[in-house]
């Protein structure tokens, strides 16, 4: 029998920890169910120790989303863009430790694992995308604290010590390094603070044996000195037992990563950062199953073939150092400096749907890359004429050099090749944006308008050499070297208007532009060297973002239409050899969509997140080799047509020992073609429709030790939904399958 002192506590909540308790006694795991029974059952008891309230916070408003998309600390909802932020908290209720956590949870937004190596993420913004190679750029910019990441090779790494995250949708270059024609992804560290001492341990314990400790500690070192050092470790079981040698699981993961970041001020209008991260990856590959064609689901495996040889775990490191100054020389002026120097080691491997046509993969490949890059960034930012005009020009100089030491491929077919490449890149950009206030319209008017002049120097050469698998390797006449140069001029503008203070509306229209570059896998030595042209898109976008009911209700809405142009596809060259293609500026379409986002306090307490996407892309025309149409034969790949998330944040109720709260999400896409051209049976493979849901209950604010813990259960997946990540072609389908129901606790204690 409950107390007097949990009376108050109402019948519902009490339904809602029995619902919790059944489900946690059906989960497949009993052992690790049993516990996180207990754990339930001691959280409720927790009330009998002292009087419980019902959560009840009076501030019935949605709370302010602070972004720096435009290089300004300014509220998203005066933002002119379509963006996507999510702060700390946010990142702990969704588990999202690095970019391709981000999956599901921001609609129009995809992350495709590549096949040679579930590591290397393909992504794709409003349709905009591409294959990942050394020598080709990505169509979604992502950057690190301003810095960019050149090579999708390291991308699936964790970063330590992230404060916010910011997707940023449709073409960027007016206000950052490199251009891009999809969008941007901004990841915010933590900067030191001299305040005080401040420590953060957090523990979290999970199914198939999952750890994860994450530790910060910042300290004031001297006057004007501070320094912050984050370290993460984490590892899990892959779902996909192997019933051959090696490694234990196909998709195991094994994560390490750090920040150490020091700030000094040696003068009021002085700063000085410097960081240093470190990323290590030492995840076993990615199980391929066997699939059906087209947009059918297949069964998610348990174990693979017995005929798997030597599993061996991939091996990727990243590092880099970064050196920021920030100088006021004046009021309403600031320039700052960004110096970063990067390096990537990248040793992959992956077997193809061994024992799908005999105890051999179909194909085996190992890759080995290496890569460095050194930026400069130059950006002076400021207003004039009592705040109507603020401006920032940028200069910004990116150069990289990089190896494809090796690239094996064996074949069922009984053919050995490998592939060397070599790049040396250089890019040189300058730009700008003014936006200006006309005092006539009091303020409520803004037009910005904004340029980026940009030319790239790209040179490649590759060397290939192919024979019988174990026999004698012979030099192929396809290789060689490349060299070419391009220019492009990209201007922005916008017109946004405050009708008052809670609704805004924009229009922008901007240009995006991605370099040529070199097919490493290109036929002929000609076809190599002759390399491919840039890519370029025009975005037409139309925004509302407003506060409803006294700011208990946020609305945006964006729509736009993009027209795409002289896009890099892979094509048929030569129609008597099926299976030879080149990268060709092939392809011409046009993508509409509509973005909207509703945030809503609906009582003390409870919040709602919706977001919702929807794309409609189509080609206009796509051309072989020969210059005959086909774009009947060509989709759009990644671009399910409706995709939404759901996120609910619930106070439960207050205890003398902490605040109990609920968070719900759920996320779902719409079908998506998954293979550019027909395959199996002269059809398109696709990925069918899915949804997740995931929930993380949390006791916070609980005081002890001088600081004070969090402690939470949490489920993603909770429905064990079986889904694709990915669905290709490897002479079969296969399928890449996403994560089955994941459990776990976690234990966070901050000073």
């Amino acid at each position: 029998m409950l107390g007097h002192d949990m009376s108050i506590v109402d019948a519902g909540n009490i339904v809602q920890w029995n619902a919790l308790l059944t489900v946690s006694s059906r989960m497949k795991d009993d052992k690790k169910a049993a516990g996180l029974k207990v754990v339930l059952g001691t959280i409720m008891t927790a009330g009998i120790w002292g009087e419980a309230t019902l959560a009840a916070s009076q501030d019935l408003v949605v709370e302010e989303v602070v972004v720096t998309a435009q290089k300004r600390v300014e509220s998203l909802q005066d933002t002119p863009i379509s963006i996507v932020a999510f702060s700390a908290d946010q990142m702990s209720n969704k588990q999202i430790f690095g970019l391709q956590d981000l999956q599901g949870n921001v609609p129009n937004l995809q992350f495709i694992p590549h096949p040679n190596s579930a590591t290397t993420p393909r992504i794709f913004l409003r349709g905009i995308g591409s294959a990942p190679d050394i020598t080709r750029d990505g169509a979604v910019a992502v950057y690190v604290d301003g810095v960019y990441q050149a090579r999708s090779q390291g991308l699936s790494v964790d970063i330590a010590g992230i404060e916010r995250i910011e997707v940023l949708r449709g073409p960027q270059g007016t206000l950052y390094g490199r251009n891009a024609t999809g969008g941007a992804v901004n990841f915010i560290t933590q900067p030191p603070s001299r305040e005080t001492v401040e420590f953060e341990q957090k523990l979290s314990i999970g199914n198939r044996d999952l750890y994860r400790s994450t530790t910060s500690l910042n300290v004031p070192l001297a006057e004007g000195l501070a320094g912050r050092l984050s370290y993460m470790r984490s590892g899990q079981d892959g779902h996909v037992r192997n019933a051959g040698s090696g490694s234990s699981y196909f998709g195991s993961s094994d994560r390490t990563a750090m920040l150490a970041d020091l700030l000094w001020s040696p003068l009021h209008n002085l700063d000085v950062r410097y960081s240093f991260d470190r990323s290590m990856i030492k995840d076993s590959p990615a199980y391929l199953a066997v699939a059906p064609a087209g947009f059918k689901l297949g069964k998610r495996p348990r174990r693979s073939s017995p005929a798997v040889e030597g599993l061996d775990d991939n091996d990727i490191t990243v590092e880099g150092h970064a050196l920021t100054i920030t100088w006021l020389p004046m009021e309403h002026m600031e320039f700052k400096s960004i110096t970063a120097y990067r390096e990537l080691d990248s040793e992959t491997n992956q077997g193809y749907l061994v024992g799908a046509l005999g105890n051999f993969p179909i194909i085996t490949s190992y890759e080995v890359n290496q890569q460095d890059q050194w930026s400069q960034e130059f950006q002076l930012l400021g207003d004039a004429l009592d705040g109507q005009v603020d401006y920032i020009i940028g200069l910004y100089y990116f150069k990289e050099s990089g190896d494809l030491v090796d690239q094996s491929t064996l074949s069922v077919t009984g053919e050995e090749t490998h592939r060397l490449v070599d790049i040396r890149n250089q890019a040189y950009a300058v730009f700008s944006q003014v936006s200006w206030l006309p005092p006539m319209m009091e303020d409520k008017l803004k037009l910005t308008v904004g340029a980026r002049w940009s030319r790239d120097q790209r040179e490649a050469a590759r060397w290939v050499a192919s024979g019988p698998i174990g026999g004698t390797m012979v030099e192929m006449p396809t290789g060689g070297t490349g060299k070419m140069e391009f220019s492009n001029f990209s201007p922005s503008f916008t017109v946004a208007y405050e009708i008052n203070d809670s609704l805004n509306l924009y229009g922008k229209v901007a240009d995006g532009y991605k370099t040529g570059g070199f097919n490493i896998r290109a036929g002929t030595r000609q076809r190599f060297i002759d390399g491919f042209d840039e890519e370029t898109l025009r975005s037409y976008e139309l925004g509302m973002k407003s506060r409803w009911l006294d700011n208990r209700l946020v609305f945006n809405i964006a729509a736009f239409l993009a027209n795409y142009e002289g896009i890099q596809l892979n094509v048929q060259v030569n129609p008597a050899r099926p299976s030879q293609v080149e990268v060709l500026n092939a392809g011409e379409a046009e993508v509409r969509g509509v973005e909207l986002e509703l945030r809503a306090v609906l009582l003390p307490g409870l919040s709602v997140d919706l977001q919702y996407g929807y794309l409609d892309p189509s080609y206009r025309k796509v051309v072989d080799g020969t210059g005959a149409s086909i774009k009947d034969d060509f989709a759009f790949v990644y671009a399910p047509r409706h995709s939404y998330t759901v996120d609910v944040n619930y106070e439960l109720a207050t205890f003398r020992v902490g605040t109990l709260s609920a968070n719900f999400n759920y996320s779902w896409q719409d079908r998506q073609a998954s293979s550019y051209t027909r395959t199996v049976n002269s059809e398109f493979l696709g990925i069918p429709a899915y949804g997740v849901a995931n929930a993380r209950l949390m006791l916070s604010e609980v005081q002890a030790l001088g600081g004070e813990f969090e402690f939470a259960l949490w489920g993603r997946n909770l429905g064990d939904e079986e889904y694709y990540l990915e669905h290709g072609n490897a002479l079969v389908p296969f399928g890449i399958y996403g994560e089955p129901r994941t459990y776990g606790i976690d234990m966070i204690y901050r000073y």
